[in-house]
């Protein structure tokens, strides 16, 4: 009788493919056809189907999430791009010897005729050009050149000597036996004195002066990470005197 018999897997799969052959679909679990038989392929069909469901989510994620990084990607590669463009341009910019930061003009009331000091901005440019020349800088060099750094700082504001010293360190060791004419050292004296008085500037301004820096090194012949690393430092003193 057909209560009693043995139905096995391949014996019910075999039956399936029969029903679908001849166009019938199988029926869920617990409804008899006409023989009395039960049928048990609807549920199993059911599960792969939402199992073929459930690929075809991960598979769009998956496109959705490819597409999501490498637009990212190419926004990165963008912003690098772009970055590296204004670099270029600032580094011409400098070997033509236009677009240098000027130094702000502020008026000075008449007075007596007396002794003047030692302008700290000439001295500066003075120790430039000597560490340009010299394939080793000396400690008192570097030490120069922080306290004249120092000395071009004006006004209430001033950067801490600690970091000054760590940027003459750095931008000494970087600017070592290159080559720079009278007028870039002249410019970079002049953007350093500015970066040093800079509490009051906006961001463009600062930022110009920091780009300007790093284009004037590069143009000597630093490495850029280098030229970075050393700006970098430059930054950090103006965001220092801009947060007092």
């Amino acid at each position: 009788m057909a209560g009693n018999r043995r139905w096995t897997l391949s014996g019910l799969a075999t039956t399936a493919r029969t029903e679908v052959r001849a166009g019938r679909a199988p029926r869920p679990t617990g409804e008899r056809n006409s023989s009395g038989r039960f049928w048990v392929f609807g549920p199993v069909l059911d599960c792969k189907q939402a199992l073929l469901n459930m690929k075809t989510i991960f598979c769009v994620l998956a496109v959705v999430l490819g597409v999501a990084q490498h637009v990212h990607a190419q926004g990165a590669a963008g912003v690098i791009a772009k970055q590296r463009a204004r670099e270029v341009v600032n580094q011409s910019n400098v070997r033509q010897g236009v677009g240098a930061p000027e130094a702000p003009t502020t008026p000075t009331a008449a007075q007596p005729a007396r002794p003047q000091a030692a302008d700290p901005l000439s001295k500066l440019k003075a120790d430039l050009a000597t560490i340009t020349g010299s394939s080793a800088v000396s400690a008192e060099l570097k030490k120069q050149l922080a306290t004249n750094m120092l000395a071009c700082s004006r006004g209430s504001k001033k950067p801490t000597r600690a970091a000054v010293e760590k940027f003459a360190e750095s931008v000494s060791a970087a600017l070592a036996g290159k080559s720079l004419e009278a007028s870039v050292t002249s410019r970079l004296a002049q953007d350093l004195n500015l970066a040093l008085n800079s509490a009051s500037l906006s961001a463009q301004r600062t930022t110009e002066i920091s780009d300007d820096v790093q284009a004037i090194l590069q143009t000597g012949g630093v490495a850029r990470a280098s030229a970075v690393t050393v700006t970098g430092e430059l930054k950090a003193i103006v965001t220092e005197l801009q947060a007092k």
